[in-house]
């Protein structure tokens, strides 16, 4: 082959390849395109490696054939270097086409999930470079064989000549391989700067907020499997961020059933506030002035077992049919019986219940009767005095029996400048870092240290101890704490609507 003229070696090459080449253009659509995505790099490598060897076979059957050059000597050489030649632009066509793939699916939503099988990019690197290693140690095998052929057949050959020849044909070997090695090194830097730039890209807008965007998790390298992670973190974190947002609205809800204003009580000072551990909870309190015939007032504060949505739930139900059963009349253990026989039907034997404590004051009698189911009782410093009462009771939380029945604790007449305090136990069990609960000596001691202030002060007092005990240790369970002062009786002082101070 090697005494071909220039020209004929090169237009038989052409044709050969330029066969492969409208061979590769007619199976292109039907063996690479027809596939899904993650397959057609590896489609394209087969199919460019099959076409550049096959025109590779078929110059060297052609010398065989029509020009009677041994097969095993030229036609060996030439299927060697197509081999050669075909692995460094297939690899290189397979790459361009998963580059191109990149750029298509960055704006797509397919591909989001794991990769089903693995393919690290180190075994990857390695077999490579092994075949690599080998093709060109073939190859260089080859012109090194040929050349001491040369030499040995060649008598009186220069010895200095034949070393540059030598010489010549191994550095063109060498540079050829370079050459190779280098276009495909750059190609591959240029897919790993794209699969980063997907990859970072995306991380900077799910930085700034904008949970509408992915990654193309196409490979089936580290960067797919990253990819893929990184599109589960944000399906979460849109979920979590629905989640959230819904929470947002149920706190908003949950805040606009909490009163806004108290009754008029004739000149009583009324101050209540309430603090959720969550966006939502469990406690309740509420001012529920009935008929103008009544001439009373009741006062509920509830607490449900846990805290979070569910209990937000709960309480909701129970306020809406305390409030519905308030109007028809009755006295305080007969609206928990019945909200009681409500309540139960839902909650019975699933671990939620409420305790409640309600509390009916009559302002023209100054008489004050309540009930208390399974709650916390009630604090209670007649006026002047330096000690606390309780106002408690003996019935069950509401939910825990259907037919439970509840009856008023015990009735008395208050006097102007009595103070009653609601709360529950988030108040008390409330902890510092160190894990020391506030305890209700603590609060009983503050309590009776303000208890000479104003309603609004006392709970602003409790609260900055409260702040100043537990620091930046978070809230373990929500707390409320209700705060009413009794005023002159209703001869001596016209009512007039007070307003009531809370955060929730």
């Amino acid at each position: 082959m090697d005494s071909l003229p220039v020209w004929r070696l090169l237009f038989l090459l052409a044709v050969s390849f330029g066969v492969a080449f409208v061979l590769r253009r007619a199976l292109l659509r039907s063996v690479v395109l027809s596939a899904r995505p993650r397959q057609q790099p590896l489609r394209q490598f087969v199919l460019d490696f099959f076409c550049l060897v096959l025109a590779g076979l078929g110059f060297g059957l052609y010398g065989q054939v029509v020009l009677g050059f041994p097969f095993s000597a030229s036609g060996s050489k030439v299927l060697l270097g197509a081999v050669s030649l075909a692995f460094f632009a297939a690899l290189d066509l397979r790459l361009e086409r998963e580059r191109r793939l990149l750029k298509e699916l960055a704006h797509d939503g397919s591909f989001r999930e794991l990769p089903r099988s693995f393919s690290p990019l180190t075994q990857r690197f390695a077999l490579v470079a092994l075949l690599a290693l080998l093709l060109f140690t073939g190859i260089l095998l080859l012109v090194m064989t040929k050349d001491i052929q040369w030499i040995v057949q060649s008598s009186g050959v220069d010895r200095s000549h034949a070393v540059r020849s030598v010489v010549l044909d191994i550095s063109l070997v060498m540079g050829v391989f370079v050459l190779l090695l280098v276009n495909l090194i750059f190609s591959f830097s240029r897919n790993l700067r794209l699969l980063f730039e997907n990859q970072t890209r995306t991380l900077e807008r799910v930085s700034q907020g904008d949970l509408d965007v992915w990654v193309p998790a196409m490979t089936r390298d580290e960067f797919g499997y990253i990819a893929g992670r990184t599109n589960q973190m944000i399906d979460a974190l849109r979920d979590r961020m629905r989640l959230v947002q819904g929470m947002q609205v149920a706190s908003e809800i949950q805040s606009s059933l909490q009163p806004h204003s108290s009754p008029a009580l004739c000149g009583c000072q009324l101050a209540a506030e309430s603090r959720f551990s969550d966006e939502t909870g469990g406690d309740y309190y509420d001012f529920l002035p009935l008929p103008d015939e009544d001439r009373r007032v009741l006062f509920a504060l509830g607490d449900v077992s846990g805290h979070g949505v569910g209990a937000a739930l709960l309480m909701a139900s129970v306020r809406s049919l305390l409030r519905m059963r308030a109007f028809a009349g009755g006295t305080p253990g007969e609206l928990c019986t019945d909200v009681n026989a409500m309540i139960a039907r839902d909650t019975f034997g699933s671990g939620r219940f409420m305790t409640l404590f309600l509390m009916e004051y009559m302002p023209e009698t100054k008489v004050l009767s309540w009930v208390s189911a399974g709650h916390d009782p009630a604090f209670y410093i007649p006026a002047g005095s330096r000690t606390i009462e309780y106002l408690g009771g003996h019935n069950l939380p509401l939910g825990v029996q259907r037919d439970g029945k509840y009856e008023t604790a015990d009735s008395r007449i208050v006097q102007e400048g009595d103070l009653i305090v609601l709360a529950t136990d988030g108040v008390w069990e409330a902890r510092s870092s160190e894990g020391t609960m506030f305890g209700k000596k603590r609060l009983e001691t503050l309590l009776m240290n303000n208890a000479h202030k104003k309603a609004n002060e006392i709970v602003q007092a409790v609260i900055d101890a409260l702040n100043t005990f537990t620091g930046s240790f978070p809230r373990e369970d929500d707390m409320t704490l209700v705060v009413l002062r009794i005023g002159p009786s209703c001869s001596e002082h016209s009512p007039e609507p007070s307003r009531t101070e809370e955060t929730a």
